[in-house]
């Protein structure tokens, strides 16, 4: 029997480096601040008893160099789930009024997840409002990001809010907003779970009257991208589409490439930006 000697590999890779295949967005590496448990009461801001060091504005020096040691590139707030109950005027100027945290103390999520003693939706005082948040990103180095409520059908709280950080820190100061937070979620106040179209719809008129106070800004919106691949509007190009989450009634019943009906996601186009509504396959040509 005759022996076969094994062959000597001859393929050769060759590694670049240094080679630039596309730039990283900074960003990626940002932060999230969210008024849950002791993020900030406690957490940024010391409480009026603790003996912890302080600056004048009441921020901790032990987080402030925690967070400074983090190097983020971006800061958003105000979350987050907590910030479609926000309202931003509450947290300006000297009488600021306290109120339930409507997000993680009032409703019955607070109970589920609320360990004592440090409950997870203490009274909110909103000692830490829109000009503390852009203080400690300067104090930080983070570009500000801000959240604006989709809580309410109003979009002139938003628009207003854009215009407050224009006249007070100049146009662009905050470079990135997002239009409401995670609006598949079921528990997001007056959200948009298993209803795309409808937060397509107010996705546009709140970025329209908030980009009509400081064209400069960038809007962007809401999809869980580890379920459908498939985003929400973004805020960097006007969007026609929105993702419905694999967990709705809405399935794909399209055979695509994958050989198979995925059950995946459809992808809705709304009647006011498309002539006719269509759905169709987010995974088709992939």
């Amino acid at each position: 029997m005759k022996t076969l000697e094994k062959s000597e590999p001859t393929s050769t890779i060759l590694v670049q480096a240094d080679a630039v295949l596309d730039a990283i967005d900074p960003r990626i590496y940002g932060q999230n601040i969210e008024h849950m448990g002791r993020q900030v009461l406690g957490g940024l801001v010391a409480e009026p008893e603790s003996t912890a060091p302080r600056d004048e504005r009441g921020f901790r020096l032990d987080v402030l160099e925690a967070i400074r040691n983090l190097r983020p590139a971006l800061l958003r707030w105000p979350g987050g789930c907590f910030a479609d109950s926000y309202h931003w005027k509450d947290g300006i100027g000297t009488d600021r009024p306290a109120v339930p945290n409507r997000m993680w103390g009032g409703f019955l999520i607070g109970k589920i997840f609320a360990s004592p003693p440090f409950p997870l939706g203490p009274l909110e005082d909103n000692r830490f409002g829109t000009d503390e948040f852009m203080a400690l990103c300067r104090a930080v180095g983070a570009e500000p990001s801000l959240t604006a409520s989709l809580g309410g059908d109003d979009p002139r709280e938003a628009a207003d809010w854009v215009a407050y950080i224009r006249d007070r820190y100049g146009a662009g100061a905050v470079p990135a907003w997002s239009v409401g937070n995670e609006q598949w979620n079921i528990v997001e106040p007056n959200g948009c779970a298993n209803r795309p179209e409808k937060y397509v719809d107010r996705f546009h008129r709140f970025a329209r009257a908030m980009r009509g106070a400081d064209p400069q800004i960038r809007r962007s919106g809401w999809s869980p991208p580890e379920a459908t691949r498939s985003p929400f509007p973004n805020g960097t190009r006007r969007s026609s589409a929105a993702s419905v989450p694999p967990w709705t009634s809405s399935r794909c019943t399209s055979t695509c490439r994958r050989g198979s009906r995925c059950g995946r996601a459809s992808v809705v186009r709304p009647a006011s930006i498309s002539p006719s509504p269509r759905r169709g396959c987010s995974w088709r040509n992939r």
